[in-house]
């Protein structure tokens, strides 16, 4: 649960010496918490669909909903290594393989150190599908976003009804050919002399 805006009051005291107590006038003002959504979509590049080997491109979506500036937002994305390979970062994200996260924030992508209200910025990964895989295998991913004095908010699928879906991919099977050539000795009568 997020804190969208708080209502602070103050008051102080002074006494001078051993002089009468004198109290301030109550001063409030309203805090709020910075407000912003993440949408995650996939698309696989080329044709085929979501078949093993295939290149897939994720695209996440960091909005800011809130009425202030959003400030020094983050994005971290857990990749599960075992099903998507070649881990390609763009828009300045940053690959750690040793625990399996794509992260962009500010200075590596600039967009993410200030957002003003309305503005969206969108960072994007390539991964390949591991060519292990087989027709019906799934392949769930959800980020995490981040920015100062704001509460980590998941990434949600646009593709599916309610909030803070997983994007989840689906490895098909591809179309099974199966050529074969033959190669016949032309016969005798055939074979003239050139």
């Amino acid at each position: 649960r997020s804190i969208r805006s708080r209502r602070c009051a103050s008051t102080s005291a002074a006494r001078i010496g051993a002089g009468e107590l004198v109290r301030s006038a109550e001063v409030s003002f309203v805090v709020q918490a910075p407000q912003y959504t993440l949408s995650k979509q996939v698309e696989v590049e080329g044709l085929g669909g979501f078949l093993p080997g295939a290149s897939v491109l994720y695209a996440l979506r960091l909005t800011n909903t809130g009425a202030e500036d959003l400030v020094a937002a983050q994005i971290v994305d857990p990749v599960d290594l075992a099903r998507l390979v070649d881990i390609e970062p763009l828009d300045g994200g940053l690959f750690d393989a040793r625990r399996g996260t794509v992260e962009w924030g500010a200075p590596a992508t600039p967009a993410l150190a200030r957002l003003a209200p309305g503005d969206t910025v969108i960072v994007r990964l390539r991964a390949r599908i591991a060519p292990a895989l087989q027709p019906g295998d799934a392949i769930s991913n959800q980020a995490t976003a981040q920015a100062r004095a704001g509460a980590p908010v998941l990434s949600d699928d646009p593709e599916l009804p309610g909030d803070r879906d997983e994007t989840v991919i689906e490895v098909v099977g591809g179309a099974n050919w199966d050529v074969q050539k033959d190669v016949a000795a032309p016969r005798r009568a055939e074979i003239a002399a050139g």
